[in-house]
């Protein structure tokens, strides 16, 4: 079914082909087009994308750094001044909880601990644990009641503040015990407490902030946030969630951000690719990771949106276009087709038909006018040179064969008569049969036989002149092989033979010859037939090769062509010039007869298409 409608409109429809090329062209070059617009925007949104995400990761990276500065500076403002901060050393190491000093001390602690929360507002609460006594101070803003003191005993991170530890330590979010109801992820940054003569840690401080507060360092932009912004640990524990599920990265993922950014994040963002996600790693230095991560269907949203929308445009383009080439090829068809009926099945008196058009200046209006016009030239062409022509070669070919006949039979009949009347012996059989046979062969209907067949033919003519003349005539016959299943016309060789023997055998002497060679050169067969006669005088000759070449005749010494004589006009004469004329009517210009001729005699050479007899149908 779909090769038979491919057949019936599109095969045999050029105009089908041509929409349906036009329309394939279209739709490539609009899927080009769409391709080229969409990567391009997708490159441009790709890097507008990483690049605020790394303003944003900056901007949670600094908003960190704050947080981690604050503790110092807690840390620092205790050390750098014992003598007014001495009452908490006094604290973790005085186990008596009695004593006034220790309720004293207890006041002041509370105070500063208190006075902390003026340094930054998302500080949930502050601890001071001492390890001597196994106490807790613990300080809370109203918002975030802690019930237990000493929670953080109960963390799996407390257990890394021991005395290896140096420096700042920054714990995963987690779930603080809030009053009943609520739930808040905080992160804890801490480190160890020494004893003031700075021999021992006697205690650890920890500053407990709010996780979510770290929203505020891109809150003003948190509508045009893409993904998720991570803070996390080298071991993959989150610190900070934008989504606020907190939950452990994946291992490939944990893997490849610590690939990323294993630097200490003076070379900015690293950007890599995990899965379906985008990854924009910004190292802080100190084993945490500031990360971005945007799924790619997100990043790309737009842009597929906009790749949607411009492919419904290329395809009402396309669609829009493909209906006014075929509203445009549908008027045209309509006119090839009458031109195609009016040549296709022409009808009675097909020469006087001619197209019915507008007259127009387009393409087919001028084929259309031309095909009227080359009619009418066909017209005049046909009644005055093609039927003219066709007759004069139908006659001539005619008029040459009957030409040939006659004459070869006349010729036969007078060699037996004489070959009788002589010597009466009994070879006269023996020519009637070679003599019967030639008539028969001559009498077939048949135009073509093959060269072996025309040797054969001709070799039977010469044998009556042998049987006549004994001794009188050798005959000697060299036809190349490759040459002998060639096609030839019928009675081509036998004329040019028979003029040899009349006027270039002398059988008053015995050593007459008759050579007949055969040759291939190229694409022509060549034969050529030699005798060993007196020649031809060359004003004659010169006479034959004009006949021969349709020329006009040489004059003689007085001006006027001299008529040949009867022994040149049978060098000259009708048996030559019918073969050369059937050669040129059935080849062309370039085949026929040559004739060389000196005192050691005469050839005739006979060139034509070298072709097998099946190849002849035609010709």
């Amino acid at each position: 079914m779909l090769r038979k409608g491919y057949v019936k409109y599109i095969k045999s429809r050029f105009f089908a082909r041509l929409l349906l090329l036009n329309t394939a062209i279209v739709l490539l070059m609009m899927a080009i087009l769409v391709t080229l617009i969409t990567r391009s925007v997708a490159d441009q949104n790709s890097e507008k994308e990483l690049s605020f995400n790394t303003q944003i990761l900056e901007s949670v990276s600094k908003y960190y750094e704050q947080k981690l500065d604050v503790v110092r500076q807690m840390i620092e403002q205790i050390y750098y001044d014992p003598a007014s901060y001495g009452y908490i050393f006094a604290l973790m190491e005085q186990p008596d909880t009695e004593s006034y000093e220790y309720r004293t001390n207890r006041v002041k602690l509370e105070t500063y601990l208190n006075s902390n929360f003026t340094r930054d507002k998302d500080i949930t609460n502050i601890a001071i644990y001492s390890k001597l006594n196994d106490e807790a101070f613990l300080i809370s803003t109203n918002l975030w009641r802690i019930r237990d003191e000493k929670y953080f005993k109960t963390l799996d991170w407390f257990k890394d503040f021991n005395n290896e530890l140096y420096g700042l330590r920054l714990t995963p979010a987690y779930v603080d015990n809030l009053t009943p109801g609520e739930q808040r992820w905080i992160y804890t940054i801490g480190s160890n407490l020494k004893s003031q003569d700075i021999t021992a840690n006697t205690g650890v401080l920890l500053v407990n902030f709010d996780a979510a507060s770290i929203e505020n360092a891109y809150l003003p932009y948190k509508n045009r946030v893409k993904g998720n912004i991570l803070i996390v640990s080298a071991d993959g524990q989150p610190i900070y969630d934008s989504k606020g599920v907190y939950a452990p990265v994946d291992e490939p993922l944990r893997q490849r951000i610590t690939d990323a950014g294993s630097g200490d994040g003076s070379a900015g963002t690293v950007s890599t690719t995990v899965g379906s996600r985008i990854v924009n790693v910004l190292p802080t230095g100190d084993g945490v990771y500031v990360v971005g991560l945007i799924e790619k269907a997100e990043m790309f949203r737009e842009v597929n949106e906009l790749k949607r929308y411009l492919f419904l445009l290329g395809l009402a383009c396309a669609g829009l276009t493909i209906a006014l080439n075929g509203a445009a090829m549908s008027v045209f068809t309509q006119k090839v087709r009458r031109i195609i009926r009016a040549i296709a099945h022409p009808p009675e008196g097909f020469l006087t038909q001619r197209t019915r058009l507008e007259v127009s200046d387009d393409e087919i209006g001028q084929l259309a006018f031309r095909f009227n016009v080359l009619q009418d030239k066909l017209t005049d062409y046909v009644n005055e040179v093609y039927i003219a022509d066709i007759r004069y070669k139908n006659a001539a070919l005619a008029a040459l064969q009957a030409q040939i006949n006659p004459h070869f039979l006349s010729n036969t009949l007078e060699a037996i008569r004489m070959k009788a009347v002589r010597e009466g012996n009994e070879d006269v059989g023996e020519m009637i049969y070679i003599l019967s046979f030639l008539l028969r062969t001559s009498l077939k209907q048949q135009p073509w036989v093959s060269v072996r067949e025309e040797i054969s033919y001709c070799e039977l003519y010469l044998q009556l002149f042998t049987l006549r003349y004994p001794d009188k005539l050798r005959i000697e016959i060299d036809v190349d092989p490759e040459l002998e299943p060639m096609a030839i016309g019928k009675l081509t060789l036998q004329p040019i033979v028979e003029n040899s023997v009349q006027h270039g055998v002398n059988f008053k002497q015995g050593k007459n010859t008759i050579r007949i060679t055969g040759r291939r050169r190229g694409d022509d067969a060549v034969i050529e037939i030699t005798d060993n006669g007196s020649g031809i005088k060359p004003e004659e000759l010169a006479r034959l090769r004009a006949r021969l070449a349709g020329t006009p005749e040489p004059a003689d010494d007085e001006g006027a062509a001299e008529p040949a004589s009867s022994d040149r006009a049978g060098h000259s004469g009708i048996g030559l010039l019918n073969v050369h004329e059937r050669l040129k009517l059935q080849f062309g210009e370039r085949y026929g007869l040559e004739v060389d001729s000196g005192e050691a005699g005469t050839t005739v050479r006979i060139r034509w298409p070298a072709r097998r007899l099946e190849e002849m149908d035609h010709v």
